[in-house]
């Protein structure tokens, strides 16, 4: 992970969001509001995710990046800024969607996150599939930009599914 987009060609799992915000009832996109491209890839241990914006800014005092793994539970990995202008890196995990029983942690060997002229984050495989607990195997993955104080305002998102990819792996590994 490098936060370079060459890494990411010839990944079949890349999509190309039509420019523009997505959410309608918020003010004319800003810097780094506005998601261009997006990607999940894996190699059998890490699952990972990129994204890119049109002006390809991403630190910003009042913005957080974020990918979030929505089975029975969320997993929101984030990385951002504070009001001080400090960086911030890390993930909540949050129990059947309900963020009044989340718990937030900052350890690096299980999310890692970088900028660069693309957004890259990863996140152990087995990590994503216990702590999601998707019944039916698929995981909602949802990239986005998120204001970082209240009203928590998303200027710009890109949501598709996957297949849970060590489901996958079981699945298609027996015969």
């Amino acid at each position: 992970m490098d936060g370079n987009k060459d890494d990411w060609a010839g990944v079949s799992t890349t999509f190309t969001v039509p420019p523009g915000p997505r959410i309608t009832n918020l003010p004319e996109s800003g810097i780094g509001d506005d998601i261009i491209w997006a990607g999940v890839a894996t190699d059998g241990t890490r699952i990972y995710f990129a994204f890119e914006t049109r002006d390809r800014i991403y630190f910003t005092r009042d913005k957080v990046y974020r990918v979030d793994l929505r089975g029975t539970n969320l997993v929101a990995i984030t990385r951002g800024g504070n009001r001080n202008g400090d960086e911030f890196t890390g993930y909540h995990r949050v129990p059947n969607g309900n963020w009044n029983n989340s718990t937030w942690s900052d350890n690096s060997s299980y999310v890692r996150t970088r900028f660069g002229e693309i957004f890259e984050a990863s996140f152990p495989l087995d990590a994503m599939d216990n702590w999601t607990e998707s019944y039916n195997c698929v995981v909602s993955v949802q990239w986005f930009i998120q204001q970082n104080r209240e009203p928590w305002q998303r200027p710009d998102h890109f949501e598709t599914n996957i297949v849970l990819p060590t489901m996958e792996y079981r699945l298609t590994g027996q015969e």
